[in-house]
């Protein structure tokens, strides 16, 4: 795979942790690839976790960066971080 990859890790994913996140996002070496960190508080929400995005509560704040996320990857570019300073964005040497 060659194209843009960005995965995003919740601070409190009791799941999959960010090392899983980037041990599974490592595996696409070929690709340009970035780890976002969002954390409750940015969304703001006492959780997140593994599931919480897919709540309808997420819907006026994490799925519209998805939205944004996706069209910056349809159009050719790697999504960059959020504006806001609690997100942290990892870049993924090829």
């Amino acid at each position: 795979m060659r194209f843009p990859l960005l995965a995003w890790s919740f601070s409190d994913d009791e799941l999959m942790t960010l090392r899983g996140t980037h041990s599974l996002v490592n595996l696409y070496s070929a690709a340009p690839r970035q780890v976002l960190t969002l954390h409750p508080v940015e969304v703001p929400s006492r959780r997140i976790g593994h599931f919480g995005f897919f709540r309808e509560a997420m819907q006026p704040t994490l799925w519209p960066r998805s939205l944004a996320a996706l069209q910056s990857l349809a159009a050719g570019a790697v999504p960059p971080g959020t504006p806001s300073g609690a997100t942290t964005v990892h870049t993924m040497p090829s």
